[in-house]
């Protein structure tokens, strides 16, 4: 077996260290294997790598991994690798729950060890450690976010720290092959590079619970772009501060992508999103990144969608074309009325003309529409 360790400072390493913080503790563990292949059955464990704090200097972390040389290796890792876990108060993991925990956990039956888990928790030893399966954390966030897979080399390349020049999954196992025929270094050090990059990757991956806030948003609007071509100002400190400027919203509605007028509203938020979320329904398109917000809407005769929360409880009538609770058609035909779903439960509505009280109509909307 062969055992390689590293140390990076976090500062350097992590893009939003600040963030990360609020979710990692000093003694918590962050751990990945690699596999010969899926099925723990007919295949074995290649490396168990892992990540920790310094506990002499809180600003350096420490990695290190349990390389198997042969088939003959793979108890000596297991070994290694339970006495990591035995050492931690939490662990940290990527799909740990449904892979990697799964994989070692049936690796251990083999050689008589003992390793449970659950969703939620490890234990070893008869020590119960906490499960952090990020993959699993985030999984509320994933219908905002580009990749709904939710790919931990997506999601990295989401935040721009993918890095090409290190193998994927795939040739990770081609590589460790090529290693027990040849036992040329040139193809032990891709693998081990590659589980140290996803171990740094988990950890800044952990900003992106941060994300998981998102519904409690505050908007604060600072510029709303009208379809008769004007942009209106608003400062944080005097919302009676209104400066009119020319603007040119066809481009606004370009973006929708289609050729009605619009309005689009941008400004800031309380809550830091580290990847871009966007919350979209037909008329709609609400995004949020960093510390910035930008929502569009299509507008008829001046008036945008209102959206209900609970399609269920609405139908619509056909000849009006108005939205009414269910109850009230209880004495209807039903050949008057038609169900809605989330996307058509909604009402035409116009802003008021006081700036002001539009800003705050709006601020709240986009709230509502977060929770949606």
């Amino acid at each position: 077996m062969i055992k390689t360790q590293n140390n990076f400072d976090f500062d350097e390493k992590i893009k939003y260290p600040e963030l990360v913080r609020k979710y990692l503790n000093q003694d918590d563990l962050v751990l990945t294997i690699e596999t010969t292949g899926l099925s723990p059955e007919r295949h074995r464990i290649i490396s168990f790598s892992a990540a920790r704090f310094d506990k002499k200097s809180p600003d350096t972390v420490n990695t290190l991994t349990y390389f198997s040389e042969n088939k003959d290796d793979e108890l000596e890792v297991i070994e290694s690798a339970l006495g990591e876990i035995k050492g931690a108060s939490r662990i940290i993991t990527w799909n740990g729950a449904s892979f990697d925990l799964k994989f070692l956990s049936k690796r251990c039956e083999v050689y008589a060890k003992k390793l449970d888990y659950n969703n939620s928790s490890v234990k070893i030893g008869g020590e119960e450690k906490h499960l952090y399966d990020l993959s699993k954390l985030l999984h509320p966030i994933r219908r905002s976010i580009r990749d709904e897979s939710l790919s931990i080399y997506t999601l990295l390349e989401e935040m721009g720290l993918s890095d090409t020049t290190l193998p994927d999954g795939r040739t990770v196992t081609m590589l460790y092959k090529t290693w027990e025929k040849t036992d040329e270094k040139k193809y032990a050090e891709p693998i081990i590079d590659h589980s140290v990059y996803k171990l740094t990757g988990i950890i800044n991956l952990l900003s992106l619970l941060n994300c998981l806030r998102i519904t409690k948003v505050k908007p604060e609007i600072t510029e709303v772009t009208t379809e008769t071509g004007h942009k209106i100002t608003f400062t944080s400190s005097n919302k009676n501060n209104v400066k009119f400027e020319p603007s040119d919203s066809k481009k606004a509605a370009a973006f929708v992508g289609t050729d009605s007028e619009c309005i689009t509203v941008s400004g800031t938020t309380d809550i830091f999103a580290p990847i871009p979320l966007a919350f979209a329904l037909p008329g709609i398109h609400l995004t949020f990144t960093g510390s910035t917000f930008t929502c569009i809407f299509d507008t008829k005769g001046g008036r945008i969608r209102i959206y209900y929360a609970d399609a269920a409880s609405y139908v619509r009538i056909k000849e009006s074309g108005q939205l009414i609770p269910k109850e009230l058609a209880g004495t209807m035909s039903k050949d008057s009325y038609e169900k809605v779903t989330r996307e058509t439960c909604y009402t035409l509505s116009a802003l008021p003309e006081d700036e002001s009280k539009a800003k705050k109509q709006l601020e709240s909307y986009i709230r509502q529409l977060v929770l949606m």
